[in-house]
């Protein structure tokens, strides 16, 4: 179970964690184990905090960039917290990879137990605005010891859209080069598209159409001004 799509889950903190809280129930009919709730956020920072401390369900952060320039110019909420001043650090302090202990007595040694899984690191992949070898290796450099999962995702395009989605041949390049430097990645397949249905598509074409007549361009940036 996902909490994803319909409006950022951290603005209703206190009715996500009351849901939290009855789906896990442990005494009811759901029987839903931490690990199987996911929580997904654009990155408010001090609620990450507070989430870590007070779930043990599962965390999605939408990335989908590797710099604060371009982060920001498709996502406002990046001025508020930026990338590598507040958003990083924190996602590094709650999820450290597992430390290795020493074994006894001439056994293996074990990696310490997690209090949760890996924090998922969604990324949308866009043509020409996220997706170039720099962008991967810069990728890579920034989760160095960080517990996550990269979600790369297809950009489903639809009437309107400033960006294109990258080509596969780009995804599988950007995938082998986290596979490189030891990232675990997953890539979602697109379902829906042709009935306007994926992921990202339902949504308000009037609005997407209004924006393309003021000149929104596929870098992310509006009529040559910072930001959407």
């Amino acid at each position: 179970m996902v909490f994803m799509g319909m409006g950022e889950p951290f603005d209703n903190y206190d009715n996500v964690m009351k849901a939290l809280s009855i789906l896990t129930e442990q005494r009811g009919k759901l029987l839903l184990g931490p690990n199987q709730i996911t929580v997904s956020t654009v990155g408010l920072v001090p609620l990450i905090d507070r989430f870590v401390e007070e779930s043990r369900c599962m965390l999605a952060v939408s990335l989908h960039a590797t710099t604060d320039e371009i982060r920001s110019s498709f996502m406002p909420i990046n001025r508020r917290y930026p990338l590598a001043t507040s958003l990083l650090p924190s996602l590094h302090a709650h999820f450290p990879l597992p430390v290795l202990e020493e074994g006894r007595e001439g056994r293996a040694g074990r990696r310490t137990r997690r209090r949760r899984g890996p924090v998922a690191l969604e990324y949308v992949m866009m043509e020409g605005v996220n997706d170039t070898e720099e962008d991967a290796e810069r990728l890579a450099a920034m989760t160095e010891g960080m517990d996550c999962v990269v979600n790369l995702i297809e950009f489903n395009t639809h009437e309107g859209a400033v960006f294109l989605p990258s080509s596969k041949d780009k995804i599988q390049t950007f995938r082998s080069i986290l596979k490189k430097h030891g990232r675990l990645s997953t890539l979602r397949e697109s379902k829906g598209a042709e009935e306007m249905g994926a992921c990202g598509q339902v949504g308000d074409l009037a609005m997407a159409r209004k924006f393309k007549s003021k000149g929104g361009r596929r870098d992310g940036r509006e009529g040559g001004k910072e930001g959407m």
